[in-house]
């Protein structure tokens, strides 16, 4: 099996769900900035079938809902602090 790691862009847009498109079994490695922009890398074996998986990026103070999810980490941009959720079953 062949692996690599691939960048996926998240949005800071308050609190919505995100979803991206990821190879079955990807391994989140890492939540944040590349020129002021919100990334997270994954570590995805090449060929496996994509699934969605879910992700909310929250802003110090915002509300986290019921379902928050699990937290993936935390990063500064300028005055902001954003953190990274990956929520599971979006529906309930």
């Amino acid at each position: 099996m062949r692996t690599t790691i691939y960048k996926y862009p998240l949005t800071n847009n308050g609190g919505d769900l995100q979803k991206l498109e990821l190879p079955s079994g990807a391994k989140i490695l890492h939540f944040g900035l590349q020129d002021n922009k919100l990334y997270l890398w994954a570590k995805v074996v090449l060929g496996f079938t994509k699934e969605l998986r879910f992700f909310r990026v929250v802003g110090t103070g915002c509300e986290l809902g019921i379902n928050s999810g699990e937290y993936i980490g935390t990063i500064f941009q300028g005055p902001y602090v954003w953190h990274l959720f990956e929520v599971q079953n979006p529906g309930e």
